[in-house]
C-alpha cells in the first residue's frame, strides 16, 4: 500500500524523479547524489491527496 508519492522537479518544472513510499514512518531517505547542482522542488502527496512542496538547493 502506497502512503505517499514523492516527486522531484527542477526549476523549469520538469519531473526528474518519483518515489512511492509505503512506509508509515515520518522519515524517508532520498538519494539526490546523482542530480546536478541547482534548485529543486520536492513535492509530497499523501493518500488523502494533501500536497506539500519544499524548495531545496543542491551544491
Amino acid at each position: 500500500m502506497v502512503n505517499q508519492e514523492i516527486s522531484i522537479y527542477n526549476l523549469v518544472e520538469q519531473k526528474v524523479n518519483t518515489l512511492l513510499s509505503s512506509k508509515s514512518q515520518n522519515k524517508q531517505v532520498i538519494d539526490l547524489s546523482k542530480l546536478p547542482s541547482g534548485i529543486y522542488f520536492i513535492q509530497f502527496v499523501n493518500k488523502q491527496q494533501q500536497v506539500v512542496t519544499k524548495k531545496i538547493s543542491i551544491k
